[in-house]
């Protein structure tokens, strides 16, 4: 048998010969090493020399695993095992630190845990020194290791139970049994030295039998009222219990994993907080990145750095791992703050963040030839108020190849990660808060499933590819004038994207991007529209690429044209009947509109000067010609004139005609 459990590790995959380097792999040959000490020394019949042989195993085998420590032929024990071994180095370890199930157990978990079998227990405890029998020796190493590890980690009172209640069984029996001798029949106990002989009625017996049931019984009351509480996933790991009729109310967590699983692609991956891997795992169906056995500590780093990351950092790291879908836990719902916002409860992510930005912290990241080191750092407001929060955490993002600071942005408001990171973002997002209009994340994540009470949320990842959209230059133009627009639409390859629409825009005066005119795209990629001004001006022009579904091609846009829109030119011809007329006689005065401005006020005048023109009427253009009788009031050289001041979409225009009396 102790040979099956020496190599019991190498037939594991995982494992494999490499557990030989692990010094808790050394517990199985020591303690076989220990139990051979001790069978040999059954065949020596000093005592105190078999003392001398089991002391001189325990510190050889001591001394062995210091030099192999010493010469790093096995590796010190690190994560969970040695924060067992040695409570006080959780705090330097924030993935052990952040759950509760690994904080030190008090005597109030005990006693919750126990009830008043803790008392039964450590009188069997100490039965058992009294006895001091091989078995009893073999419990009590039992015992004192459990308790000492489940008071290092609250969790670990799993071990404790069973070795627990065997000193409960026996602490039961050895205090029974003067009862059962009193029940046989009375006992006689001398009470002084003389022969007056006083005995013991059976009901002594009954009350010592009662006294241990009114011991025990809470104990086993508590664990079946226990069995009929929830399971953690029913309440979502809320820590309440619903009323009768609202045993579902709850259940958040049980419609996202049904959901996930009827809805999702086989092989997809779901990224999410490894609090939730195995829910993932067995219910939903679906991978994910990281469950609850907190093995690979780097791998949930890279977790927390990722949901406290901008799309920058967070998005490469998504499609690093091929993610499908990105699933959160918040518990939105608690009172009002000061500023009248809205707060979360804290028991989801909405608690946990600051866990992340600590286990995240430090993180270094390899992407495109650099390494990039991801800090969280908490900045202290000492002149805040009780009512504000005085403390910020900052994200500094290092290049740690060239030694520059890539960015330093503040990545909490309100004491909540804000729509800097991709938590922050979706948080908002899912809870229907006012945020940004606009932000890089819309671009990557749809919102796909949101539970009854808004707790879970899943997210559709999506990674879109960037296109390279063309606009050939526009000339310029008039009013009245088809503009003719074209260009064409590729991929990274240079191959045609065929699918979307393009939009020709302008940047109206609110500074605003306004569709002129739309149009589809090719099988070459090539698309072409045309566009006819009605007001003249200088427009800022560009192409707009929609894609026909979000998360295949980003929105492009080409670079901004200076497009200018003149105003229609108008030509006035102004002619008489004859030049040369007397004072008092009549000229017909003919004038021609091109093009032709339908109520256009064509202004008559006439000037000895050339410089003051007096009005001759003004005559509404109700034809491309229009002549009119006039009778010349003066004589001596004038000039006659027709002016037009022109309209929104058509240049002023005139014409003048020289005239002189006979």
């Amino acid at each position: 048998m102790g040979i099956f459990l020496l190599f019991t590790p190498f037939l594991v995959p995982k494992l494999g010969f490499s557990s030989l380097s692990d010094t808790t792999w050394l517990a199985v040959p020591i303690g076989e090493i220990i139990l051979l000490g001790r069978e040999v020394s059954s065949y020596i019949s000093s005592r105190r020399t078999q003392v001398y042989l089991l002391l001189g195993l325990v510190l050889a085998s001591l001394v062995t695993i210091l030099v192999l420590l010493q010469f790093n032929i096995i590796s010190n024990p690190y994560g969970k095992f040695y924060a067992v071994i040695n409570p006080f180095v959780r705090g330097d370890v924030p993935i052990i630190a952040s759950v509760a199930e690994h904080q030190p157990a008090t005597w109030s978990s005990f006693f919750y845990e126990f009830g008043a079998i803790l008392l039964l227990g450590m009188f069997g405890f100490v039965f058992i020194l009294q006895r001091a029998r091989d078995d009893d020796i073999f419990l009590f190493l039992w015992g004192v290791t459990s308790v000492y590890f489940a008071a290092s980690f609250v969790r670990l009172t799993l071990l404790l139970a069973p070795v627990f209640c065997i000193f409960a069984g026996i602490g039961t029996a050895e205090l029974g049994k003067p009862a059962i001798d009193i029940i046989r029949e009375a006992v006689i106990y001398p009470k002084r030295k003389t022969r007056v002989i006083a005995r013991i009625g059976r009901e002594f017996g009954v009350a010592i039998f009662l006294i241990l049931l009114i011991l025990m019984v809470p104990s086993f009351w508590r664990a079946i009222q226990s069995s009929y509480q929830p399971a953690t996933i029913v309440t979502s790991s809320i820590p309440t219990a619903p009323a009768g009729g609202n045993e579902f109310k709850y259940s958040d967590w049980l419609q996202a994993l049904s959901w996930m699983r009827a809805n999702t692609p086989q092989g997809s991956v779901v990224f999410a907080w490894w609090d939730y891997g195995y829910w993932i795992t067995a219910l939903g169906d679906r991978r994910t990145l990281a469950d609850n056995g907190t093995q690979n500590s780097t791998q949930i780093s890279v977790i927390a750095q990722t949901f406290l990351d901008n799309t920058t950092f967070a998005v490469p790291n998504l499609k690093r791992y091929n993610v499908s879908y990105v699933a959160i836990f918040i518990t939105p719902g608690g009172s009002a703050s000061q500023s009248g916002q809205g707060t979360y409860q804290g028991f989801g992510e909405d608690g946990k963040w600051y866990w992340m930005a600590r286990i995240g912290n430090g993180t270094v990241w390899n992407y495109e030839g650099h390494n990039y080191n991801v800090l969280f750092l908490v900045k202290t407001n000492p002149q805040a108020t009780q009512t504000q929060n005085s403390q910020t955490y900052i994200r500094v993002i290092q290049d740690s190849t060239t030694g520059k600071q890539i960015s330093n942005d503040t990545i909490t408001e309100n004491n909540e990660p804000n729509e800097a990171t991709m938590l922050g973002w979706m948080m908002s997002k899912g809870t229907l808060q006012a945020g940004s209009p606009t932000s890089p994340f819309d671009s990557y994540f749809t919102e796909v499933f949101h539970s009854s009470n808004n707790f879970v949320l899943l997210f559709k990842a999506s990674f879109p590819l960037h296109g390279t959209l063309k606009l050939a230059q526009i000339k310029t133009t008039t009013i009245g004038e088809t503009v003719h627009f074209s260009g064409n639409l590729t991929d990274a390859e240079g191959k045609p994207i065929t699918t979307g629409r393009v939009t020709l825009e302008f940047l109206s005066p609110q500074n605003q991007w306004t569709a002129l005119q739309a149009t589809g795209l090719l099988s070459d990629g090539s698309y072409s529209g045309t566009w006819s001004p009605t007001i003249p001006g200088n427009y800022t022009i560009r192409a707009h690429f929609i894609p026909a579904a979000q998360g295949v091609y980003f929105d492009e846009t080409t670079q901004p044209q200076r497009v200018e829109v003149k105003f229609t030119p108008v030509t006035l011809t102004l002619s008489a009947s004859q030049t040369s007329v007397a004072a008092g006689q009549t000229v017909t005065l003919k004038w021609t509109m091109t093009p032709f401005v339908k109520d256009a006020n064509v202004t008559l005048s006439y000037s000895t000067d050339n410089r003051n023109y007096r009005p001759i009427g003004v005559f509404a253009m109700s034809s491309p010609t229009i002549s009119f009788v006039w009778t010349v009031p003066i004589s001596g050289r004038f000039t006659v004139m027709a002016s037009w001041t022109g309209s929104g979409s058509y240049e002023p225009a005139e014409a003048v005609l020289a005239m002189n009396n006979t």
